[in-house]
């Protein structure tokens, strides 16, 4: 689930150091790791909704992406979010921790002082042939200034494999900003496997945000492509159908340890 697109403003000094740090932290914690061989390769990228897929334990996932926003109001802007991170760990069979972070935000090409970082963790409650059925805790934190502001949500993930190239996924979020402004939103799509290691979806989903008000309504489509047992890459389109009018562009790059 993407929660990167902000508006709030991000102290430069702190917005870069901590990332550099983070990443760097980051980067020695998973040459520690061991390569593993599991299988099938489940990346969360690149749609809205969140996977039900629990990392094995002892794996490691990263996923990056780049995301590009047009937005075309009375006065017309851009938004860039590079390099889009999500840390994935595997630590019990049915249990998964993750970091996130928006990466470097610029609007119209100009650097943005914002930035969104997140920790989570995701949980299997079901596992079935058919179906899955997972929940997802995370906690996301923006630094404005000398103020964080705090935004907690819960994630319900489903899918449901209609036949052998076929299934149908969904979630339901629910959060609040800073404590005093509620927020949720559901998703609903469909996966098609079409060719060796090529797969489509298309999704559909609505929030609803105290703050801005009425509902959004949104659809995306993309492509996810395996290039090999250990290496993802997917591009996706996707527009607003409500609200605020604008065209979204974004790729990614998935990989495991």
């Amino acid at each position: 689930m993407s929660w990167f697109g902000g508006s709030a403003s991000f102290s430069k000094g702190l917005f870069f150091r901590p990332g550099a740090l983070l990443l760097g932290i980051l980067l020695l914690f998973l040459a520690s790791y061991n390569g593993l061989s599991e299988n099938p390769f489940v990346p969360d990228r690149p749609g809205f909704s969140t996977g039900t897929y629990i990392v094995n334990p002892g794996g490691v996932y990263v996923e990056l992406g780049y995301e590009y926003t047009r937005y075309d109001l009375s006065i017309p802007f851009s938004m860039i979010f590079f390099p889009q991170t999500n840390i994935r760990f595997g630590v019990l069979p049915k249990l998964e921790l993750n970091l996130e972070w928006s990466g470097v935000g610029l609007l119209d090409k100009k650097l943005y002082d914002f930035s969104y970082y997140g920790v989570g963790a995701k949980l299997s409650l079901l596992r079935h042939v058919d179906g899955n059925l997972s929940l997802l805790g995370n906690l996301m934190f923006q630094r404005s200034d000398d103020l964080t502001t705090f935004f907690p949500y819960i994630g319900f993930l489903g899918d449901y494999g209609i036949n052998s190239w076929l299934d149908i996924f969904g979630s339901v979020y629910l959060g609040f900003w800073d404590a005093n402004e509620n927020y949720s939103a559901f998703a609903v799509g469909l996966e098609a496997a079409t060719l060796h290691n090529l797969s489509l979806y298309l999704e559909y989903y609505s929030e609803f945000d105290e703050a801005n008000l009425p509902n959004t309504h949104h659809i995306n489509a993309g492509v996810i492509y395996l290039i090999s047992p250990d290496i993802q890459i997917d591009t996706f389109l996707g527009t607003g159908l409500t609200g605020h009018s604008y065209w979204q562009w974004g790729l990614g790059l998935s990989f495991r340890f």
